[in-house]
């Protein structure tokens, strides 16, 4: 039997497990610690955190020295003004001890890639569960804040590495021995917590498939966002970063590699990116067999020695370590990945690395980095020094997750508004009440639903449109045949483009033909009227054919 001592001895080994009094009882109601926990330690560390990434300073030295018995103001040995070590910081208003947040930045990183969920934080710090909220915001701010550095020396590190390394010009040719001993940045999309068929009550997406659908609920429950779709970028043996994206589109994806990769720095993907890259080589996972006997070919995952596996493993170990979480909301899907990102890649960077330039005993050397940087303008102020609350201070990190509806309202704005920008460009008001009447006519078409042959030769016309209009010029005159060779488009195609914007006064339109000699060819010199071109209707009903020849030649001017 045990010892009535050895049970109520506070220094016991059960006591690191077992409690010593019941939670319930009325003797005992405050909360206790683990007795594990180096407290003393830990403040030292949160307190040197704060002292090399937040450094303060008066009469332009650095505050070391404190006041007295308050561990958390220093004091000015030259003015004797007082400073609080936790304003500007991630801390700033802590109201638990501050050994807390080091403890759980140091467990955080041991568990990696096991994320720190917000229970487990109750559970070991004993704090309740809106404390536990807020210190888990604290050391996801401080991982936002730290990460735009290790951003900067992962650009700066590839600049330096790929500055003067070029791909063959065949895109087809194996590149195993050149990549042999390269760690190529990786890029590849993910979506995290997807929407499926049950949580939209049964209903299924007809109008939207791909990994931008998963993310959203049904039109008809809200089209609210739910999901997080993920894009990653990263090297092997490296680090790697995450950002969330509304959609996988060209010009949502493009400006935030090129946050972290040069332009024209090598890089692997799938075939969803498309780069104006000369080092962008992709792998298509959609590729299938010649064999007849099976589906895919064993080529769609590497090729040539192209491959994203690299991207694709680090989105395995993303899906299941948030899958601890069980359902983030989309709001604070940015602060959670960066928290993820700087825990994994600290192993990478030195501590010189990450402490603004005013904790470092040397200057470290600068360079200059390209214009497409978007963090350069951030490389003075990447440690903020904003005495501002913390819930100001996340609000610039959170994501702004737009439901369905929002999203097509806000893209029908921004088309009205170019819309706008491009008519207020023609000087010729009565050319820009044309444009803006056909423009509106072709709308109301769409909106009756025509046809599906009749949008498949909407769609060809209008990108072909696009091809010819550019190759017209302003300021002279080309034949109408020259123009179809020289944009290598069939002429019976490009006569209907010309009939079409000669009825509507777009272009300048001369005939050469005498009208004394039939012949079977004709030829016309055009030139236009202005530089603006409107997306109009370009089908015609078989019918209407024989009066729309009547307007556009009506519209001609001839030589006498």
């Amino acid at each position: 039997m045990l010892d009535s001592g050895t049970l109520t001895g506070q220094d016991t080994p059960l006591a690191h497990i077992f409690p010593l009094h019941s939670s319930q009882s009325r003797k005992y109601r405050a909360k206790t610690h683990s007795l594990a926990v180096d407290t003393q330690f830990y403040t030292k560390v949160t307190d040197q955190l704060l002292e090399q990434f937040y450094p303060k300073f008066c009469c332009k030295e650095k505050l070391t020295t404190t006041d007295g018995k308050r561990d958390t103001v220093l004091r000015c040995p030259t003015c004797h003004r007082q400073q609080t070590r936790l304003s500007g910081t991630p801390l700033n208003h802590l109201k638990v001890p501050r050994w807390m947040f080091s403890y759980l930045l140091k467990e955080s990183q041991l568990q990696y890639p096991k994320v720190l969920t917000i229970t487990e934080i109750r559970k070991r710090v004993g704090v309740s569960i809106s404390t536990a909220v807020t210190l888990k915001r604290r050391l996801q701010l401080f991982s936002s804040e730290v990460i735009p550095r290790m951003q900067r020396k992962f650009y700066q590190d590839n600049k330096l590495k790929y500055h003067d390394f070029r791909f063959p010009k065949d895109k087809d040719q194996d590149l195993t021995d050149i990549v042999k001993n390269l760690s190529i940045p990786q890029a590849d999309t993910v979506v995290l917590y997807s929407c499926g068929t049950l949580a939209n009550k049964g209903r299924k997406r007809y109008k939207r498939t791909g990994q931008t659908s998963s993310i959203y609920m049904s039109e008809s429950l809200g089209g609210k966002q739910v999901g997080t779709l993920v894009n990653t970028i990263g090297i092997k043996r490296g680090p790697t970063f995450y950002d969330s994206i509304p959609n996988s589109k060209a010009e949502t994806v493009n400006p935030i590699l090129f946050k972290y990769i040069p332009v024209h720095n090598p890089i692997f993907t799938d075939m969803g990116y498309s780069l104006p890259s000369m080092n962008h080589r992709k792998v298509n996972h959609s590729r299938k067999s010649m064999d007849k006997r099976y589906r895919w070919a064993r080529q769609r995952w590497s090729k040539n020695g192209i491959h994203n596996n690299v991207a694709e493993g680090k989105n395995g170990i993303l899906k299941r370590s948030f899958a601890s979480y069980v359902w983030i909301n989309p709001k604070y899907s940015t602060l959670y990945l960066n928290e993820f990102s700087f825990l994994g890649n600290l192993r990478y960077f030195a501590l010189e690395d990450l402490l603004p330039e005013e904790s470092l005993p040397t200057p470290s050397p600068t360079y200059q980095l390209d214009r497409n940087w978007e963090l350069r303008g951030l490389q003075k102020n990447l440690i903020h020094h904003k005495k501002s609350p913390l819930k100001d201070r996340l609000g610039p990190l959170e994501y702004e997750a737009k439901s369905l509806p929002e999203i097509k309202r806000a893209e029908q704005r921004s088309q009205k508004q170019v819309l706008e920008n491009q008519l207020a460009s023609v000087e010729d008001t009565e050319l820009a009440n044309t444009l803006r009447r056909e423009y509106t006519k072709l709308q109301a078409w769409l909106k009756a639903k025509p046809s599906r042959d009749e949008r498949t030769k909407q769609r060809y016309y209008e990108v072909l449109a696009e091809k010819v209009w550019k190759a017209i010029p302003r300021h002279s005159y080309i034949e109408l045949h020259d123009l179809a060779r020289t944009a290598r488009i069939s002429g019976k195609h490009i006569f209907r483009l010309f009939g079409i914007w000669t009825k509507h006064g777009l272009l300048d339109s001369v005939d050469l033909n005498r009208q004394n000699k039939g012949k079977a060819v004709e030829y016309f010199d055009v030139r236009r009227n202005c530089e603006v071109l409107l997306p109009m209707r370009y089908t015609i009903e078989k019918s209407d054919i024989p009066r729309f020849n009547m307007q556009w030649r009506a519209k001609l001017r001839r030589f006498k």
